[in-house]
């Protein structure tokens, strides 16, 4: 069973080696898009937190929108990153 993997590993690099632009972008977009995937449950922690404190509604109310604009632009590039990670794999894969 060992030498069986070990034949297809070998076989499956010696024509995935022709596509190494494609295997490194979708290797980048996809740990891009799993690091994004990752942050964004701080975002929301770091928003209720501001959400229970104490001061002027205004400023707090402009903290509030300052981290849903983050939270929006981190879902983006997550986003983003998982497009183009899906994109580039249907290239490779063919």
């Amino acid at each position: 069973m060992q030498n069986n993997t070990r034949k297809t590993l070998k076989i499956y690099w010696e024509h995935a080696i022709k596509y190494k632009l494609s295997g490194l972008i979708i290797f980048f977009c996809v740990v891009v898009g799993s690091a994004m995937s990752v942050v964004t449950p701080l975002y929301y922690k770091q928003f209720f937190d501001t959400l229970g404190n104490e001061g002027s509604k205004e400023i707090i109310a402009n903290e509030l929108v300052g981290i849903l604009m983050m939270v929006l632009v981190i879902n983006f590039i997550a986003w983003v990153a998982w497009r183009i990670a899906t994109f580039t794999s249907t290239y490779f894969y063919v």
